[in-house]
């Protein structure tokens, strides 16, 4: 009997619908062949976290309620303090799913997975942050440890360095374009040496250029984008072009019985309302004290009332030079009052939408807001209010959902996550929007990026064993590593999620 290893290419926010016009028109030929040859289908990812909690539901097979990370900017519990987690690789509330494979005998190797902790020990090897998109503080780092300063020595540092727009300050979209397609080649050629210094069950690369091209450049290949420029060409087709030819590199030279192509979550435009979006937040508290029969009428801050009447009687540029002028630890004081005096403050989020926190009472250290009763009333409010609330320049909704988080998700360490994540509605430009009962507002996108997440995601499994076809249903990512676990005879225990029973061939 043959034994099984287990392939698998992650392309880090590729969008699915790209992959499959490019793929049917012929511009990706080595994906296409892999998708007439697999079973493959849609992948529902965590429902309003998109891509800050997507990778860690995939190698950990559980939800956000349970391993924490939605974001790597996070509050610190029992304070209103933010803080960069992750880093660390002990902040997790869940371990990787290859950890257990690894107690089971399995040899793992594991390059590059989005988000993921550095776990060692195992048997196997891990290299985490080496050609990652946004790697922030993080370094490059690995299990054994001197492997990534060997990797490095052999391929080089990652020179588009921590974030992708601090490269394109300093060089141009031609270089950034050129880099990220040498990057490709770089990972492609690491995965085929790596992967045969030794016989792995399971072996896992991902590519990230997908996910710095779909940022940097939407607006070069989106022509519906209100920054569109057709004069460059299409960045984001050129990035794609080469991970296919990659694919095929990787794939025609190993060998491997089973393997898996996951991506997403996918792209679209970044019209977002997160600059300006605390002054909506700070007038629906106001509306609800006055109208609450449950919640206590307590003194307002001095800080919104002041900024009140500096918007309303000073010119908006007068209001920027002053804020300019304050210095950032300010800033980050004054939101911290804020945050201990509002039944309502904001969490850092992506430009998806974003992140409300209650101030609970026995959860923040100077909650305002009661568990139960008081706690719906509220979010319920917020609903409200925001669905009356109209992009004004297209009359269209502000808000495309509000998602009242433990409604979806009971996990042990749900009190770290948001209780509310507003989705923008996002077809198309954010920048004047107001209601009736709250009044006219300014927001706005601060980011260089022109594209941002949507909640799509695909995979595909190619194997000789299996007929190709596509899935009738949507499984969820957390189905992903459980699956992985059967298909190399070693079972996951304590997931979310359960093998795809359409794939193994159980009833």
């Amino acid at each position: 009997m043959t034994t099984k290893k287990l392939l698998f290419i992650g392309l880090d926010s590729a969008e699915p619908e790209l992959l499959k016009q490019w793929s049917q028109e012929g511009s990706l030929p080595n994906l296409q062949n892999i998708w007439t040859r697999s079973i493959w289908g849609n992948v529902q990812i965590p429902k309003g976290f998109s891509n800050g909690a997507m990778w860690p539901s995939l190698f950990t097979g559980v939800d956000p309620s349970k391993h924490v990370r939605y974001n790597y900017l996070s509050i610190e519990p029992g304070t209103y303090n933010f803080k960069h987690q992750f880093h660390e690789d002990t902040d997790y509330q869940a371990l990787p799913f290859w950890v257990e494979l690894s107690k089971q005998g399995k040899r793992v190797g594991i390059v590059d997975v989005p988000r993921a902790p550095l776990t060692r020990d195992i048997n196997g090897f891990q290299i985490a942050d080496w050609l990652t998109h946004d790697r922030r503080d993080a370094i490059p780092r690995s299990y054994p440890e001197s492997l990534a300063q060997s990797v490095i020595e052999t391929f080089g540092e990652d020179e588009i360095g921590e974030r992708p727009e601090l490269y394109l300050h300093n060089h141009s979209l031609q270089s950034f374009i050129d880099l990220m397609k040498k990057r490709i080649a770089v990972r492609a050629e690491q995965t085929i040496q790596l992967a045969k210094q030794s016989d792995y069950d399971l072996f896992m690369t991902v590519f990230g250029e997908p996910h710095d091209v779909g940022h940097m450049c939407w607006h070069l290949h989106d022509c519906t984008h209100e920054d569109y420029d057709s004069s460059f060409g299409d960045p984001v087709k050129e990035v794609y072009v080469a991970l296919d030819q990659a694919i095929g590199k990787i794939i025609n030279n190993l060998d491997y019985t089973e393997v898996i192509l996951f991506a997403g979550p996918g792209m679209t435009k970044n019209y977002a309302a997160n600059e300006g979006f605390d002054h909506i937040l700070q007038k629906i508290e106001q509306n609800y004290i006055k109208q609450s029969k449950l919640t206590k009428k307590r003194h307002q801050s001095l800080i919104p009332q002041v900024r009140t009447l500096l918007r309303k009687y000073l010119p908006k540029q007068v209001r920027s030079k002053i804020y300019d002028q304050i210095p950032e630890a300010v800033k980050k004081q004054e939101k911290k009052v804020l945050a201990s005096q509002q039944r309502l403050f904001t969490l850092p989020f992506g430009n998806t939408g974003c992140a409300i926190r209650l101030n609970v009472v026995d959860r923040e250290p100077h909650g305002l807001i009661k568990r139960g009763q008081e706690y719906n009333e509220i979010c319920d409010f917020l609903r409200h209010s925001l669905s009356t609330v109209k992009n004004i320049e297209t009359g269209t909704p502000l808000v495309e959902e509000v998602i009242q988080v433990n409604q979806l998700y009971q996990g042990q360490a749900l009190d770290r996550l948001p209780d509310l994540v507003v989705l923008w509605n996002r077809d198309y430009p954010i920048r004047q929007v107001g209601s009736e009962e709250l009044g006219q507002f300014e927001v706005k996108c601060y980011t260089r990026r022109s594209g941002e997440h949507n909640e799509s995601a695909l995979f595909w499994l190619n194997s000789s064993s299996l007929t190709a076809r596509k899935l009738e249903i949507t499984i969820k990512v957390e189905d992903l590593a459980p699956t992985i676990g059967l298909l190399l005879d070693a079972p996951l225990k304590e997931t979310d999620g359960s093998p795809i029973q359409e794939i193994l061939g159980k009833n």
